[in-house]
């Protein structure tokens, strides 16, 4: 994943606008293509990470909140 690589370069920058909008998508009706390819879980723990590794926890913890819900 593109986004991935953007984070691990330390292009947090770059990443941040797609990881949002990764938020906004809306989830697939059927619940197996849901499975395999909602990634809201995803980009929001890496999301998290970042606005952690940003010195912003209190962003980290609402998105936590939001979107990684077991």
């Amino acid at each position: 994943m593109l986004l991935r690589a953007f984070h691990q370069l330390g292009l947090a920058h770059l990443a941040v606008p797609y990881y949002e909008k990764a938020l906004t998508l809306p989830a697939p009706k059927d619940y197996a293509a849901r499975e395999h390819f909602d990634l809201k879980k995803e980009a929001a723990y890496n999301l998290s990470l970042i606005y952690k590794a940003s010195g912003a926890p209190h962003l980290a913890l609402q998105i936590t909140r939001q979107y990684c819900v077991v």
